[in-house]
C-alpha cells in the first residue's frame, strides 16, 4: 500500500528540477507520491507526465 501524497521515499520534493537527454529537456516536479512524481516540462507547462522513482533514478539528473 502506498503512502500519503506529498511524501516520497527517495526524497523528491515539489519544486525539484530534473533534466534528461544531456540536459536537452528540463522538468519541474509539481506533485509527489510515495513511489512516483508528477512533473511538467519547463517550456510546455500544459504537458504533465508521471514518472516512477526508479525511472527518475535511471533516466533523469537532479539539477541544483
Amino acid at each position: 500500500k502506498s503512502g500519503a501524497p506529498g511524501n516520497n521515499k527517495d526524497g523528491w520534493k515539489v519544486g525539484d528540477k530534473v533534466s534528461m537527454g544531456q540536459r536537452a529537456h528540463h522538468y519541474e516536479i509539481i506533485a509527489v507520491g510515495d513511489k512516483t512524481v508528477l512533473m511538467h516540462k519547463k517550456d510546455q507547462k500544459y504537458i504533465i507526465q508521471a514518472e516512477s522513482n526508479s525511472g527518475l533514478a535511471k533516466w533523469y539528473r537532479r539539477e541544483i
